[in-house]
C-alpha cells in the first residue's frame, strides 16, 4: 500500500447518496428526498436518516409563508426512499411518542454513551443494508 491507497469505506459515489443529519440539516435531508422550495426531490437520494428534524409545517412555519415554511403532508408523503427517523425525548412534537419508552429508555436504564453508541450502529447498519444492499 503506498502513501495515496484510500480504503474502500473511504470512497465515495455522487450518484447514490446517504444523508444523516440533525437539526436543521435533518430537515435538509428530508427536503432533498422529499422536494423542497420549488425543487424537486434529489435523484441522487438513496436514503436518509434524520435525526431531529421538525417535519410539521405549523411548529416549523412560524411566522413564514411560502413553500420553504415547512413540509406539508404531500412532500412527506412523496418520499420513496428508506427513512430512519431518530428523534429525542426534548424534540418538538414527540411526546406523543415516548411513552411507550419512557419507562425502557431513560438515563436510569441507559447511559448517552450507550444510547450514543446505539444510534450509531442503528444508523450505520441502516446505510449499510439500504447503500450497500448487506444483510441486516
Amino acid at each position: 500500500m503506498g502513501k495515496n491507497w484510500i480504503p474502500s469505506a473511504f470512497l465515495l459515489c455522487a450518484f447514490v447518496v446517504g444523508l444523516a443529519a440533525c437539526g436543521d440539516g435533518a430537515m435538509t435531508a428530508v427536503g432533498m428526498a422529499a422536494g423542497w422550495v420549488g425543487a424537486a426531490p434529489d435523484p441522487r437520494v438513496a436514503a436518509i436518516a434524520p435525526i431531529s428534524a421538525v417535519t410539521d409545517g405549523d411548529l416549523h412555519q412560524g411566522t413564514q409563508t411560502g413553500p420553504n415554511a415547512g413540509f406539508s403532508r404531500e412532500p412527506l408523503e412523496s418520499i420513496v426512499v428508506p427513512t430512519l427517523l431518530i428523534g429525542g425525548a426534548a424534540d418538538v412534537g414527540a411526546e406523543t411518542l415516548l411513552e411507550p419508552y419512557t419507562t425502557t429508555c431513560g438515563p436510569d436504564v441507559l447511559s448517552i454513551t450507550e444510547a450514543t453508541g446505539l444510534t450509531n450502529l442503528y444508523v450505520v447498519s441502516f446505510f449499510k443494508r439500504h447503500l450497500h444492499g448487506e444483510a441486516a
